[in-house]
C-alpha cells in the first residue's frame, strides 16, 4: 500500500509552487482599444477576424468580460482610466486630434 501511495505524494510535492511573499506584486496589462466590441476578437468566437496573438494573451491570461468606460470618446476615456478620476474632472475638452498641442494637465 505504501508503494502505490508514495508517488502520489511525491509528484503531488514536486508539483506544487511556494507561496508568494506577499510584496510581490503581480503584473498586468490592460489592453485598451478604441470601437472594440466584445465579439470583434478570435477568443470571443468572432467567425472571420483572425487575432492570434490577442487569443494567445488571453488564454493564457485572465479574462475579464465586463468592461465600463470612463468616457463615449477616447480621449476623455484614456485619462479617466490613467488617472482613476471620472472624466469631467480629468481636464479633458473632448477628443485629442493629432496635430493638437493639448494633453492631460499637468497636475494629473
Amino acid at each position: 500500500i505504501f508503494l502505490s501511495i508514495a508517488p502520489l505524494v511525491c509528484t503531488t510535492t514536486a508539483n506544487s509552487k511556494p507561496p508568494r511573499d506577499p510584496l510581490d506584486k503581480p503584473n498586468f496589462v490592460v489592453l485598451f482599444m478604441d470601437d472594440l466590441g466584445y465579439g470583434d476578437v478570435g477568443f470571443t468566437g468572432h467567425p472571420t477576424t483572425s487575432t492570434p496573438n490577442i487569443d494567445q494573451l488571453a488564454w493564457n491570461g485572465k479574462i475579464l468580460t465586463s468592461w465600463y468606460s470612463g468616457c463615449a470618446v477616447c480621449s476623455g476615456s484614456r485619462a479617466a482610466l490613467m488617472t482613476g478620476r471620472q472624466y469631467p474632472r480629468t481636464g479633458v475638452p473632448g477628443v485629442f486630434g493629432p496635430v493638437g498641442d493639448v494633453g492631460l494637465p499637468l497636475n494629473e
